[in-house]
């Protein structure tokens, strides 16, 4: 987490909401920012981190705001998978903690 606060920092004050369905990972900052506004139904200017997964959920790309620029970030697992919430359960607001744990937990 320690070279992710450089580039977008997260803190107990960062809300951290995760896209529960697949996307298409050629997706770029606009993409991805338009799923926010859309589907989220949420701000992607705000203090906030979204969390997107492939298909496979072997890849993560996190989109964030910082200071006067949207950050996407990007991690790719080889031979694990992460945990993902199921598709049917309801979307929720995660603290920076918890979402770090889900991120290091993997299959």
């Amino acid at each position: 987490m320690r070279s992710i606060n450089r580039v977008l920092p997260l803190n107990a004050n960062v809300a951290v909401y995760l896209h529960r369905g697949a996307i298409h990972f050629r997706k770029n900052i606009s993409g991805l920012s338009a799923i926010v506004e859309h589907e989220l139904r949420l701000d992607p200017f705000a203090h906030a981190a979204f969390v997107f997964g492939n298909r496979r959920k072997d890849r993560i790309k996190i989109l964030g705001w910082c200071r006067n620029r949207l950050w996407l970030l990007q991690k790719r697992l080889v031979n694990a998978r992460f945990v993902w919430p199921q598709q049917k359960s309801p979307q929720r607001r995660r603290s920076c903690a918890d979402q770090a744990v889900a991120i290091s937990s993997c299959r």
